[in-house]
């Protein structure tokens, strides 16, 4: 992977700052609300359920703080589809929904245009300079990064840098592959590390038992046929990587 996945700016501000990447899923937001002992929102959209459960997902101005709502967490965990498509489909972020908004919106004020899909998008936060005033009111931002928003940047404050030293002993447990930025003869590195190796083989072996039993009970796939499709899609995603970066180079090379 090149930094140039994850960030636009030359030298982000997370540079300076501790944070790790991994990917982005339940798991990870479990964890971080777990670790913070918070109660995550998406920052800045409105909680789709109100204080009676009932859901409405076009409500604005709602108070950020009703994230809190047993209901919108169940949505932020499982996620639901409204989590999952601001997660993965907006450049909304994750922040604990006791910030004090105002002062928030005081430094900077993300909130993007609304689109036909019905999401907000706004500037990447995690390549603006104001992060680091940000977090000390925040204490910390749980940021989907890469093209596909497929993984999380969780940057905190200095003084919470515990946070990402625990959370980095996590995924060397949990056999997670991670990585963190820094700077390298003036540009911009990516420094990865890998899970132990009995972490990552129990972790791998597991989730392809997962997804052998999902081919079997979902599609009835549980022989030798499985083989040849998992090397077309392996072939698939090969060709769209090719693709990704031969269309980078063109648009850093100029005309």
């Amino acid at each position: 992977m090149a930094p140039s996945m994850f960030f636009s700016a030359p030298r982000p501000p997370v540079v300076d700052l501790p944070h790790l990447i991994t990917a982005l899923d339940a798991e990870l937001i479990g964890r971080v609300a777990h670790l913070t002992k918070s109660k995550p929102g998406l920052w800045r959209l409105s909680a789709p359920y109100d204080e009676n459960d009932v859901f409405d997902p076009w409500r604005d101005e709602a108070p950020f703080r009703e994230w809190e709502l047993p209901s919108n967490q169940a949505e932020l965990f499982a996620p639901g589809r409204y989590a999952a498509e601001a997660l993965f489909g907006t450049k909304a972020i994750l922040l604990d929904s006791a910030i004090d908004e105002a002062a928030v919106l005081a430094l900077a004020d993300v909130r993007g245009q609304r689109r036909d899909n019905g999401g907000f998008y706004v500037d990447g936060l995690h390549d603006l300079p104001v992060l680091p005033q940000l977090l000390e009111l925040t204490r910390w931002a749980l940021m989907p990064v890469a093209p596909d928003r497929s993984h999380g940047l969780f940057v905190t404050a200095p003084n919470q840098a515990a946070w990402v030293e625990t959370l980095r002993e996590w995924c060397e447990r949990r056999g997670r592959s991670h990585c963190r930025v820094t700077m390298e003869n003036g540009k911009l590195a990516l420094l990865e590390a890998s899970a132990p190796d009995d972490a990552r083989e129990r972790a791998a072996a597991s989730q392809i038992d997962l997804f052998l039993g999902q081919m079997d009970r979902y599609f009835r796939l549980a022989d030798e046929s499985l083989l040849l499709r998992i090397q077309q899609r392996l072939e698939a995603a090969r060709r769209m990587r090719h693709d990704v970066e031969q269309a980078r180079r063109e648009e850093r090379e100029p005309a």
